[in-house]
């Protein structure tokens, strides 16, 4: 993958020139998309991520940076600049370009963005490429049993990221996408790391996922504790 950074008196760029080669900082401003009608889906978690159509068999998605917890009361989606090398989007950029590269099933990074306008704080975006036709695990779920092979694949996903020495901080299962071809992907690695040590750590917070949906949804999500053994069968535990 080829990257070049951009580097303007209040912003930063870090960008991936295979897939965005034409790139102007005004990609990175949700309305210049949709004065030019090229959002065709959105969703809301925490922030609102906008799903783009950019052209040239391009879609993206584009997600601010919005902070969670008890700080989010005072400062929604600002955070001390700690420097590009250490700032959030750029280690997000950077660990997806590397994950993407080593053959694991992680959305490709497209565009890191910082806003320095109100230096030390900065505001930080990011785009990755979207995955075509696909939902979480807490959709499939509502509509059906994870098969044999899905359950399956999840441990190796799993297994890929011990042997990796990967930390995903939130691993949920909103964070697993399954698409139309039978394929799983892991989505948002804010706050990722290449740091080993944390695979029980990950793999009790996504028990912890599977069992607080099931708590929320009941009988209208298809989930048992046995499907869980399954998965930890597969991750050799």
């Amino acid at each position: 993958m080829e990257t070049k950074e951009i580097v303007l008196p209040k912003h930063r760029f870090l960008i991936n020139a295979d897939i965005c080669p034409d790139f102007a900082p005004q990609m990175i401003d949700p309305y210049y998309w949709i004065n030019q009608k090229k959002i065709f889906s959105s969703s809301r978690g925490r922030g609102t991520a906008y799903f783009i159509d950019a052209g040239q068999d391009r879609k993206w998605v584009l997600r601010h940076y919005l902070r969670g917890g008890f700080i989010a009361r005072f400062m929604k989606d600002g955070y001390f600049y700690p420097g590009r090398n250490r700032c959030r989007p750029y280690m997000e950029f950077r660990l997806l370009s590397d994950l993407h590269e080593k053959g694991l099933p992680v959305p490709e990074p497209v565009v890191a963005h910082v806003n320095l306008n109100f230096y030390p704080v900065a505001h930080y975006d990011i785009i990755m490429k979207y995955i075509e036709n696909s939902r979480d695990l807490v959709s499939v779920l509502k509509e059906r049993s994870l098969t044999e092979g899905e359950l399956e694949g999840i441990g190796e996903i799993l297994v890929k990221l011990r042997e990796h020495n990967v930390y995903h901080h939130d691993l949920n299962i909103h964070n697993i996408m399954l698409d139309d071809k039978g394929k799983l992907w892991v989505i948002d690695f804010d706050k990722g790391e290449i740091a080993p040590g944390h695979f029980d750590e990950m793999l009790d917070r996504l028990h912890r996922s599977f069992t607080k949906e099931k708590s929320i949804f009941k009988d209208e999500l298809n989930w048992d504790e046995s499907s869980f053994d399954r998965i930890i069968r597969s991750c050799g535990k």
